[in-house]
């Protein structure tokens, strides 16, 4: 595989960090599988102490759905992965951060009233403290 094609492909990788490294690198290219991406969603999932594992069980649920959208270019979950680098936080035990590339804002918000969707919701509620969502743009 040629360097260019394996740096715009996150998998498979040796763990979240390496998908989220790979990741960027996508965005930073501006293509992926030969479309552009528009809209980047980092949603940051804080959530009860000990729910991270239950959290993930239903997450996987959405993963195929997800990724069978119109306009999703990819979605997957991260967690933060411990190193001694100096400038990197502690580890967040009860944090899950979805990463997210969309072909548009119009995709972005069909996702969020699709029925695969609206029926997750409920299901982890009782695990999810708070959600922050980034919604970016590849600059350049």
């Amino acid at each position: 595989m040629s360097t260019m094609i394996r740096s715009l492909v996150p998998y498979p990788a040796k763990d979240s960090r390496d998908m989220v490294t790979a990741s960027i690198r996508t965005i930073n290219s501006h293509t992926f599988l030969g479309v552009t991406p528009v809209i980047v969603v980092l949603a940051t999932i804080e959530l009860h102490p000990g729910k991270r594992n239950d959290f993930l069980a239903e997450f996987q649920k959405i993963i195929a759905p997800v990724r069978a959208e119109n306009g999703c270019i990819e979605y997957f979950p991260a967690v933060d992965h411990p190193t001694n680098l100096q400038n990197q936080p502690p580890a967040r035990n009860d944090t899950v951060v979805v990463c997210e590339k969309w072909e548009s804002t119009a995709a972005l918000e069909a996702h969020l009233i699709a029925p695969h969707m609206v029926a997750y919701r409920p299901r982890v509620k009782e695990f999810v403290k708070q959600v922050s969502l980034q919604i970016l743009s590849p600059a350049g």
